[in-house]
């Protein structure tokens, strides 16, 4: 039997505290906290019930085959273990470790308990001795692809809800022959974490509640409550941040303001203390490719439709706005350049305030969007610089996904070929160039039909990812046969196609350490995701070298990708760019993120200072006029950069008036179409 750890004594002593000086708990906070009784390998918790009958609480156990059965009290230790008793399931059985208990709820009508198996998508319902009470009933989901979690039995409509994490929906299915009565798509991002369910009566009202993390939490986050009729959000959340590990299960007492919870290892009681007015909900903060800041939000407010009387944005601190009660969104159009930033929305009820927090990077570093991927876990990425079309290798299958730049899918490509990792596009050959899993040969790929051409060496087995270089016409493997991860060259040509050229490395003394992507800009120079914690190789910086692999002085973090990128290896492997957006593979969420190189405009021509669409001596007066005699800023100030040099300065002008009456160079490329900045990194934007 395990005991209350140091930490359950401690959270214990807290409570005391909060009795003997009135203190009052918040919501999301830590009660009491016990371990789960199970002892074996494969022993992990899974879910939760509430015995009404007798104020204790079940907890089925994912693979040993057994329930704990605790003791509750207001007194501590607060969570006792009772007895553990096997269900009619049994344990996980090897190899496969199957079958997995994946949900437990009580029914107060019988004194009786049910038990979900996800692995064979069954439910048995067994007294409280663990004796079955019946045969296993077959559940018969309406979708053809599912995966089951969470066990809540609904005491009003006598009928029990499970929930899909594959397709986001709570089932509502019969107990007795398991067919499906409805389905209930749960609110919330595309890309959704938590497999928790509970069942809430109140004021004789249908709910559901369910634990609830976007790609950014990477852990389920909070819990949300929703109407078991039609999923309207009821605006009712409890913060699970505070609990260590992830949170599997939940179960909410009918009366009271706690929920339970259990992680693999523990059980835990969490205050659920709604405030009187619970602020905006779903708050992100979302950056421009201008570097601007996007804000969206649902409100909680009392009147109709969730309305405050008034609604104030705060930007670190300080009111930027405020807004009608019923606004869901703002444009911040002029936030502080190259800054991170905290926001603030709050709701206003006559003197009341409730808020919520996100914070957004307006340069290098900033998310712009991030999307669900659609294969199992993304590994690299590719562009094809004409028609814009985003290739990304599904690291578990030989499946090809291609997006558009706004990474909404076009189609896919089955190549044949078994667990995909790097992939390279070569406009030269319009062709693919993708390597697998501990292969030494890289593979070239028709990118319509997804047929296998050819293929040339490798020249490691360990290749991490790749990318083209259309400046020197290579190839560049991130090989991780080595160490430190280096970046070797092979020729592209297709005449000596896959000769070793060299290879590079940061210097020893820069202490940048490759990581497993890496992308070339329309310059030469590469961008390069760099492990900042050698000790867990966590990546956590993108840094940009020059063709040999020195480091140059521009770089960013990838804190904006959240939690993930300070646990897990995979959270960022392949990365492309396009433009001024980055597009990194977040292998460890299952998704794909956009995120801002630098600021910059839409597209311009270079030398058009007055944006008439057209380059005479007009732009070079206007150019003068705004450097040197006060006059109004253009609205393009790249256009001012006519040289491409970084600055704006006297020799844009006298460029231009080179070009137009002496025939020297041209201005570089956006000219004489309009187009976007290819030198997007000087940090003129436009």
């Amino acid at each position: 039997m395990r005991y209350p750890s140091s930490a359950s004594l401690i959270l214990t002593l807290c409570a005391s505290v909060f009795l003997v000086f009135g203190l009052r708990a918040e919501n999301g906070d830590i009660d009491y906290s016990a371990p789960l009784c199970g002892t074996s390998p494969q022993s992990a918790g899974a879910d939760l019930a509430y015995d009404s009958s007798d104020d204790t609480l079940w907890v089925v156990d994912q693979g040993n085959g057994q329930c704990c059965h605790y003791s509750l009290s207001a007194f501590a230790p607060e969570i006792s273990l009772i007895e553990e008793i096997p269900h009619p399931f049994g344990g996980a059985i090897p190899p496969f470790f199957t079958p997995l208990s994946s949900g437990i709820t009580y029914r107060a009508n019988t004194g009786s308990l049910f038990i979900l198996d996800a692995t064979n998508q069954q439910i048995v319902e067994m007294d409280k001795l663990g004796n079955a009470l019946g045969p296993f009933v077959q559940i018969l989901p309406p979708f053809p692809e599912t995966s089951l979690s969470g066990l809540a039995y609904d005491n009003i409509a006598g009928t029990l809800w499970t929930r899909d994490k594959v397709n986001r929906v709570a089932i509502e299915f019969d107990p007795v022959t398991g067919s499906t009565i409805s389905t209930i798509d749960l609110p919330g991002d595309e890309v959704m974490l938590g497999g928790g369910l509970s069942f809430v009566q109140f004021a004789g009202q249908r709910f559901l509640e369910f634990t609830y993390g976007n790609v950014l939490d990477f852990y389920p986050a909070r819990t949300i409550r929703i109407s078991a009729l039609d999923g309207s959000i009821a605006c009712v959340e409890v913060d699970l941040t505070q609990v260590p590990d992830p949170v599997l299960g939940i179960v909410r007492p009918p009366t009271g303001s706690v929920i339970y919870a259990t992680t693999k290892e523990d059980v835990y009681k969490i205050d659920s203390t709604n405030p009187v007015i619970p602020p905006p909900t779903n708050f992100t903060c979302l950056t421009g490719v201008n570097g601007n800041i996007t804000l969206n939000w649902l409100n909680c407010g009392p009147g109709a439709g969730g309305i405050y009387s008034s609604i104030r944005i705060l930007r670190n601190n300080a009111v930027i706005v405020t807004l009608s009660g019923s606004a869901s969104s703002y444009n911040d159009n002029s936030p502080p350049a190259s800054s991170e930033l905290t926001y603030e929305v709050q709701g206003i009820v006559s003197s009341t305030i409730s808020g919520s927090t996100c914070t957004a990077v307006t340069g290098a570093g900033g998310l712009v969007g991030y999307t669900f991927f659609d294969g199992n876990s993304p590994f690299d990425l590719a562009l094809d610089p004409t028609t814009l079309e985003l290739y990304v290798t599904d690291s578990f299958s030989g499946i090809i996904y291609v997006y558009n730049t706004s990474l909404e899918l076009l189609r896919s490509l089955d190549t044949g070929l078994a667990n995909l990792r790097g992939v390279a596009f070569n406009p030269n050959l319009s062709v693919l160039l993708v390597s697998r899993a501990s292969s030494s040969l890289l593979s070239l790929i028709d990118p319509i039909t997804g047929e296998v051409l050819s293929s040339i060496p490798a020249g490691s087995n360990e290749v991490a990812s790749l990318t083209y270089d259309h400046v020197n016409d290579h190839y560049l493997v991130i090989d991780e046969a080595v160490n430190p991860t280096r970046i070797v060259r092979l020729d592209a040509n297709p005449n000596s196609q896959g000769n070793f050229v060299g290879s590079l490395q940061p210097p020893a003394t820069s202490g940048l350490i490759l990581g497993r992507g890496a992308c070339v800009l329309d310059d030469g120079n590469l961008l390069t995701t760099i492990i900042t914690d050698t000790t867990n190789n966590l990546v956590n910086g993108v840094y940009e070298l020059n063709g040999v692999g020195f480091p140059t002085n521009f770089g960013f973090t990838l804190d904006q990708v959240g939690l993930s990128i300070t646990i897990d290896p995979s959270a960022a492997i392949g990365i492309e760019n396009s433009g001024n957006v980055l597009y990194v593979a977040g292998h460890a969420t299952g998704s794909l993120f956009r995120i801002l190189v630098s600021p910059g405009g839409g597209e311009f021509i270079r030398g058009d200072v007055d944006s008439n669409g057209a380059l005479n001596l007009a732009d070079a007066i206007s150019a003068l006029d705004y450097l040197y005699a006060g006059g109004s800023e253009p609205s393009c100030l790249d256009s001012v950069d006519i040289n491409d040099d970084g600055s704006l300065d006297i020799s844009d002008p006298l460029y231009l008036i080179l070009y137009l009456f002496t025939g020297a160079s041209a201005p570089p490329a956006p000219f004489p179409t309009s187009g976007p900045d290819p030198t997007f990194l000087d940090g003129i934007g436009c």
